[in-house]
């Protein structure tokens, strides 16, 4: 059948994680997945930051006493910019990781996922 992947906050590698053993992870493995996490959390918590600050302009910009439109303008694309960097980011990090997994481990894991849907 068609193998069918979907994206979770941290890009999989926790629930990957949890069941190591049913994976039948290896150390080389659970180290490299360790690593892309945190890698991956750096990338996911700065662009949190990111976009959590261009919010903040766009509502003084909103708010202030004279409108600029190229500004606002500006930051909404800014904004529609991260947002697309976010979703990139797990995309990256779901590809990276399958790259870790064997074809069997891989498998294992969407049997899991259709499981608990």
């Amino acid at each position: 059948g068609k193998v069918t992947h979907h994206l979770c906050k941290d890009g999989d590698y926790t629930h990957v994680l949890r069941f190591k053993a049913e994976l039948g992870l290896t150390d080389d493995q659970i180290n490299a997945i360790n690593d892309q996490k945190f890698e991956y959390n750096k990338t996911r918590i700065r662009t949190k930051a990111d976009l959590e600050i261009a919010r903040m302009e766009l509502n003084r910009l909103l708010h202030a006493a004279i409108i600029n439109e190229a500004k606002i303008r500006e930051l909404a694309d800014s904004i529609g910019d991260i947002k697309k960097g976010k979703v990139k980011n797990k995309v990256e990090a779901k590809l990276r990781l399958l790259q870790i997994l064997t074809g069997e481990q891989s498998a294992k894991i969407n049997k899991m996922y259709r499981t608990h849907q």
